[in-house]
């Protein structure tokens, strides 16, 4: 009885055992973190650790986890979402009384992104958009102008729904996003309205009013989702990339990815004098900090004019006024 032989002989679980049953567990986890945790573990900590204890696991295997990553090209900042995973695991460890410290204690990264930005300018953009109306008789004209020119997630798009729509107002609500065919809320977690030029609008009227003569034609009920395959579920990304792809080959333009259209509305937009706390709401940024860490590069010397508006004493003869006479003389 002293020596608790039950807890002596207890093994401890080998770490993919241990994970599996972590993300079997009900969570409050989005289903698109889910699925980047699955993945992550699959592809890159299985293979490393996942035949180790628990309690086996030191810093030292960690590090050399992450620095094999680099060797292979992965940027540092990536490493934050190696990480994350693995953080959870630990810590519930812990709580389990399984280990006493996390191994990933002092092991710190960068998070700044060094992110591979592809765009249009606002010319090519249009040319891609004349590609698009053609191709397979404009299916997905709706589709890539709305990204365009809105600057919505890929997820957020697949997500709208018809009431989500003010064509009054010309206006739409981003409340959800669809990751592969799951609904979930936004990357932020918040709701946003998001303007729409007069085109979109009325490309999205017409969208709408041609789904319901179709429900009507083929006897079912009207979708509720605004991009949908086949009246009834949320359309997938796949078609719409394929799409995309398609359309920047016909029009000779560079190859991008769907992420970089909303990119291309950011910098259009930018380069173009629009007000950058107003793009950074438009696209759900978090902080308009990371509006302004992502794109300020591509706008250089753009605002110039605006800092020659602070010129508010163009005949002064000193760089800076030596008093100011207003009830007190205040001296510099």
């Amino acid at each position: 009885g002293d020596l608790d032989l039950n807890e002596f002989n207890r093994s401890c679980p080998l770490l993919k055992p241990y994970a599996e049953k972590w993300l079997a567990l009900p969570h409050k986890r989005k289903a698109a973190t889910q699925d980047i945790y699955i993945r992550i573990l699959k592809k890159h900590i299985y293979p490393v650790l996942g035949k180790h204890r628990i309690d086996k696991i030191k810093r030292r295997d960690i590090k050399a986890l992450f620095d094999d990553l680099l060797i292979k090209g992965m940027a540092e900042s990536n490493l934050q979402n190696i990480r994350s995973p693995l953080s959870h695991l630990f810590n519930r460890a812990i709580t389990e009384e399984w280990i006493t410290h996390s191994p990933l204690l002092g092991l710190t990264f960068s998070k700044k992104r060094n992110i591979d930005i592809q765009t249009v300018t606002e010319d090519q953009a249009i040319t891609l958009l004349d590609e698009v109306s053609t191709y397979r008789d404009g299916i997905y004209y709706p589709h890539i102008a709305t990204l365009l020119n809105t600057g919505l997630r890929i997820g957020e798009l697949l997500g709208l729904q018809w009431n989500d729509f003010d064509f009054e107002g010309r206006s739409l609500v981003v409340e959800r996003q669809v990751h592969r065919g799951v609904e979930g809320p936004t990357k932020t977690g918040k709701s946003r309205e998001v303007d729409m030029p007069g085109h979109l609008c009325e490309t999205l009227k017409a969208l709408k009013h041609e789904k319901q003569k179709e429900a009507l034609k083929m006897g079912r009920p009207f979708s509720k989702w605004a991009f949908s395959f086949d009246g009834r579920d949320p359309v997938t990304a796949t078609p719409i990339r394929t799409a995309l792809d398609a359309c920047l080959g016909n029009a000779g333009l560079p190859h991008m990815r769907i992420h970089d259209l909303r990119h291309s509305y950011a910098t259009i937009r930018l380069l173009k004098g629009h007000n950058i706390a107003d793009t950074s709401y438009q696209m759900g940024h978090s902080s308009i900090q990371i509006t302004i860490d992502t794109y300020c590069n591509w706008v250089p010397g753009r605002f110039k004019a605006e800092i020659d508006g602070l010129n508010l004493q163009p005949s002064a003869t000193q760089p800076q006024p030596k008093t100011f006479d207003n009830h007190n003389s205040l001296s510099y």
